[in-house]
């Protein structure tokens, strides 16, 4: 239905793996910034959304988005299937994609 649409343009802007693209970003830009010890060290910055085809991220649309989407589960979980598995590709594993992310 509609939920899983909007749902699959989630997908496609997901940061980490890509099931679309088959591929990941943001794998090696992630760095400790001024820390007395640890200034340098990579750090894991995967995941959210991307707010458009620039590969940006803000933390005040990915807060929005996942709230919306939580609200409209919470009213609505009947509208939201299962068709992927929790890295986004298709297969259904017993867990609504709405709440599934690997």
């Amino acid at each position: 239905g509609t939920a899983d649409y909007l749902l699959r343009y989630m997908r496609q802007q997901r940061c980490g793996y890509n099931p679309f693209l088959k591929d990941s970003c943001h794998v090696h830009d992630g760095y400790i910034v001024y820390h007395h010890t640890k200034t340098g060290q990579h750090i894991d910055v995967r995941g959210g959304w991307h707010d458009a085809t620039d590969y940006l991220q803000y933390t005040t649309t990915s807060a929005n988005a996942i709230y919306q989407m939580m609200f409209a589960y919470q009213e609505n979980p009947e509208a939201f299937g299962d068709a992927y598995d929790a890295a986004g590709l298709p297969g259904a594993n017993g867990i609504p994609d709405i709440v599934d992310r690997k």
